[in-house]
């Protein structure tokens, strides 16, 4: 690639990775209880999180095929920065509640658009066969990022939250500079069946609702693509949803605030390792890749039944495999949809994501709040061994594969 090119995907990495550098992030969980936050408390916090998602994720996708891909990115940035100062300002449920909304929109914003930023700059550059290697770069780094936020937590946490707030407030912040910087927009293909002319592509500008009915037709009506949409809503987001408790489940063995902090750094470097990897497994098959995920419920038990060390093995382990599953599953979508519905298509992924992780979110409250945090991770793990096996079932009934769409199957 060329200088330029090479400043742009540099620009992406950093960030990527620098947004994610957000010291609370390990502690906000347990922040909220020491402010008399209850386990089905802070389960409705994160639901209200994932209902803003249910309502912003899809026409946030319709607005980035429609409008600009780039300044929804940078915009996410400034709703994430706001969402913790309004935690600094009100240290209290609805200060919490507020928070959770506004960095729900801002995460909804960006999610769809910068994989389908990323993946027409790679076309555009006739080298979309880089997508899985640098969309598993960028994801890594983000995860490192969040690993050296958790590291970073662990230090500022001496001093109160209020340093850790503050700290957590300018990072999505100048996260946007590079991205303002250096990325530009490449020129979108036309819709099948249109030429590609200066006046059909300045002529033809798809309108919201437009664009938002053809993603969803996609989705639905490409089986390959409702299969990645159904694993990423049950399956998928079980991690998802864990990964909010993983603190507070920590600190119920027996940890430090600090030591929860570092650990979280650890767990999530493991994830990073899984994720990066994941590029030299593109020939996996799909029993094998859901056959991992199984394997890290089945280790997610030993967290239940083990000493303290165990634990964090445990949990280090399940994150891992979720994070090399879910880059290939991420990888396989912007493979299988066409290029202008690419973020609305993927938005839509992220809209069932978030009615499994309302589900999920209810679910692991309400056995925490009589088993505690251990008895929900007993029952992650139940549920996890339990979709695993039923998507290799499914996948096998629909003849789905791990290598690109049955173009038949639509």
């Amino acid at each position: 690639m060329s200088p330029q090119q090479n400043r742009i995907i540099y620009s992406f990495y950093c960030n990527s990775g620098l947004r994610e550098v957000i010291p609370i992030y390990p502690l906000y969980a347990i922040m909220f209880t020491e402010h008399g936050i209850s386990p089905i408390g802070l389960s409705s916090l994160f639901i209200i999180w994932a209902m803003v998602g249910l309502l912003v994720e899809v026409p946030s996708g319709a607005l980035a095929d429609t409008y600009s891909r780039k300044w929804l990115v940078v915009l996410s940035g400034l709703f994430k920065s706001s969402a913790f100062l309004s935690w600094y300002l009100e240290q209290n449920f609805y200060g919490y509640a507020l928070g959770f909304i506004l960095w729900g929109t801002g995460s909804s914003l960006r999610s769809g658009a910068w994989e389908a930023l990323l993946y027409d700059l790679l076309k555009s550059w006739q080298n979309e066969f880089m997508f899985t290697k640098i969309y598993a770069r960028v994801r890594a780094l983000a995860l490192l990022g969040v690993g050296l936020g958790e590291l970073l937590g662990g230090v500022l946490i001496v001093n109160g939250y209020d340093w850790v707030l503050l700290v957590s407030m300018m990072i999505p912040i100048l996260a946007t500079l590079p991205f303002i910087i250096y990325v530009e927009e490449p020129t979108r293909s036309p819709p099948p069946g249109e030429a590609h002319t200066p006046t059909n592509i300045a002529v033809h500008k798809p309108g919201y609702y437009e664009v938002l009915l053809e993603g969803l037709r996609e989705a639905i009506a490409n089986r390959s693509v409702l299969y990645i949409l159904l694993v990423s809503s049950l399956l998928i987001m079980t991690h998802g949803v864990y990964d909010e408790f993983i603190s507070p489940t920590l600190r119920e063995k027996g940890f430090s605030l600090q030591l929860v902090a570092f650990l979280g750094a650890f767990v999530y470097f493991s994830e990073s390792a899984g994720i990066i990897i994941a590029d030299r497994f593109r020939s996996i098959s799909l029993s094998s890749l859901l056959g991992c995920i199984g394997l890290a419920g089945i280790i997610l038990m030993g967290a239940v039944f083990s000493a303290r060390a165990g634990v964090v093995i445990s949990i280090a382990v399940f994150t891992f495999l979720f994070g090399f599953a879910s880059t290939l599953f991420g990888a396989e979508l912007q493979r299988v949809i066409e290029s202008t519905s690419r973020a609305t298509v993927t938005s839509v992924i992220g809209f069932g994501e978030e009615i499994g992780g309302i589900t999920g979110f209810l679910l692991f409250g309400w056995v925490a709040e009589y088993h505690g945090m251990i008895g929900g991770t007993f029952a992650t793990s139940l549920l996890v061994v339990s979709l695993a096996a039923f998507f290799i079932w499914l996948g096998r009934r629909w003849q789905i594969t791990m290598r690109g769409i049955d173009h038949h199957q639509r």
